[in-house]
């Protein structure tokens, strides 16, 4: 394991964001560390391939594992897609599950940091030369903002039309009572050191349509985690049922742990 840990390659840790694919290149090795939040034990560590291009010979015998399987080494052998999976359990309980997404090439680093980099400054190019369209757009809005302040004067010259209003009484109404559903346990699926960072993430997943939220936390070595969360559940079944759905929906790593305010 001491041998596993001293390789001197990149570290992808759970409380980072894994919505968003991490890119590399052929033969280039990745060390996959499922890190247990909040929880102590022993654990068993479920890992599998679960998306790889079509020319891949990669199989799950060919990725290594540390002592205690929370630590895996993943080679990619062509170039494409991969996903590899692994969930936690503890005595038959799945606690949660780990996704790591890469795209890999076969164009070395250097090559692809130049060509951002051309990229960049194509981008600013187009940028610049949309100001005319804007200014286009701006007559535009001020030619419809003077048609409007006519015709709002042309309107206020004619008469206003009487008509008799007929109030109807109000109809009483019994109150609906209001539904608070208990709140034990919620699904983190990463932590931000960033503030501005944790926002953005919250606000993707609000727009996708889930109820996320962001809990700040200091760590025993002092520094601050944001940690993002998503729901509020009675039960851990109910939980993992949810955790399940946004693994295969949205390609995140989930965590069931207890709510906190």
């Amino acid at each position: 394991m001491n041998k596993l840990l001293g390789l001197g390659i990149i570290v992808l840790m759970l409380l980072g964001c894994q919505q968003e694919s991490k890119t590399g290149v052929i033969g280039q090795q990745f060390v996959l560390k499922a890190e247990v939040p909040n929880e102590v034990g022993a654990f068993d560590y479920i890992w599998k391939i679960t998306d790889l291009p079509e020319n891949s010979e990669l199989m799950l015998s060919d990725i290594q594992f540390s002592e205690d399987e929370s630590q895996a080494i993943f080679v990619p052998d062509v170039a494409g897609h991969f996903t590899v999976q692994v969930t936690v359990w503890k005595y038959n309980d799945k606690l949660g599950a780990f996704v790591y997404n890469y795209d890999i090439t076969d164009t070395p680093l250097e090559v692809t940091a130049q060509q951002q980099s051309r990229d960049d400054w194509l981008n600013e190019t187009v940028d610049e030369a949309s100001t005319v369209e804007d200014v286009e757009n701006t007559v535009e809005e001020n030619d419809k903002e003077i048609i409007d302040e006519v015709a709002t004067k042309e309107t206020s010259l004619v008469p206003p039309i009487k008509t008799n209003v007929i109030k109807e009484k109000p109809v009483a109404t019994l109150a609906q009572p209001i539904v608070v559903t208990e709140a034990n346990f919620t699904i983190q699926v990463a932590a931000e050191s960033n503030a501005d960072a944790a926002a953005k993430h919250v606000n993707r997943l609000v727009n996708a349509g889930y109820d996320a939220y962001s809990l700040k936390h200091t760590t025993a070595d002092n520094k601050t985690l944001y940690r993002i969360r998503i729901g509020k559940y009675a039960t851990r079944d109910e939980a993992l049922q949810a955790a399940d759905k946004i693994t295969n929906d949205q390609g995140l790593s989930t965590w069931v742990t207890q709510y906190q305010k």
